[in-house]
């Protein structure tokens, strides 16, 4: 099972920890934490603890817009506004680098 695979990465110290959860719209199916989340002080990892995922969530956010973009379920030259009433800022403003606004 994934989580047999999972905690063999932690047993052979290639990571510290693994969490996951499986769910569908409406419960969580399976949830598993192994390992440590402090690793000096051996506190163990638990369903509470959070991950930091830094800009990581920009790819996953980019691919889903250019997926819809591809499905002609948006365009990159329409207002965020037609998916939200909080801003008026164009899609493809918002995947590039901050830099760029």
């Amino acid at each position: 099972m994934i989580h047999d695979i999972l905690a063999g990465e932690v047993i052979m110290d290639r990571r510290p920890s693994v969490h996951y959860a499986i769910f569908d719209p409406e419960k969580i199916i399976r949830r598993y934490a192994y390992g440590y989340s402090d690793i000096g002080n051996k506190k163990e990892v638990n369903e509470n603890i959070t991950y930091n995922a830094y800009s990581v969530t920009k790819t996953f956010t980019a691919l889903a817009i250019l997926q819809l973009a591809e499905q002609n379920k948006l365009s990159l030259d329409d207002t965020v506004k037609k998916i939200s009433t909080t801003s008026l800022l164009l899609i493809k403003i918002i995947m590039c680098d901050g830099s760029q606004m």
